[in-house]
């Protein structure tokens, strides 16, 4: 009879034990599902505006500008600026603001044709798109 009841508080012991483990597992199933949906409530901002209106300045800049070798760099900036990524995130909005400001930089040293420190901003803010590139293929 002993043994019975032994048996019987052990039965007990191990359902209540599973009841417990499923009871976790449930609760922290259904954390994992509203943090997923929560995530999914803000819309990310995307914008593909700035990147093609810096694109359109360089080639207007490009048209205006007299010297060859300052010439040849825009091109060379162009290009990046068309293969680089066209949409603009939240978290590249910082680095978009450095590259917008470089380039009003740029402008300037342009049209004083300045052709060394033309040179050397356009280097800068191609290291700046490849950066902003790099964000942007992590935030996907």
């Amino acid at each position: 009879m002993s043994e019975n009841i032994v048996a019987w508080i052990a039965l007990i012991l191990s359902l209540l034990t599973l009841s417990l483990h499923v009871y976790t597992w449930g609760v922290l199933k259904r954390n994992q599902v509203h943090v997923k949906d929560s995530t999914y409530d803000i819309p990310e901002k995307r914008d593909l505006a700035k990147m093609k209106e810096l694109w359109a300045r360089i080639s207007r800049l490009i048209s205006q500008c007299g010297e060859e070798r300052i010439k040849e760099t825009l091109r060379k900036l162009e290009e990046e600026v068309r293969y680089s990524n066209p949409v603009s995130r939240d978290v590249s909005e910082e680095i978009d603001e450095e590259i917008i400001v470089l380039f009003t930089e740029i402008e300037s040293t342009v049209l004083d044709e300045d052709v060394e420190n033309t040179i050397e901003l356009c280097e800068r803010m191609k290291g700046l798109l490849r950066e902003r590139d790099r964000i942007c293929k992590y935030v996907k």
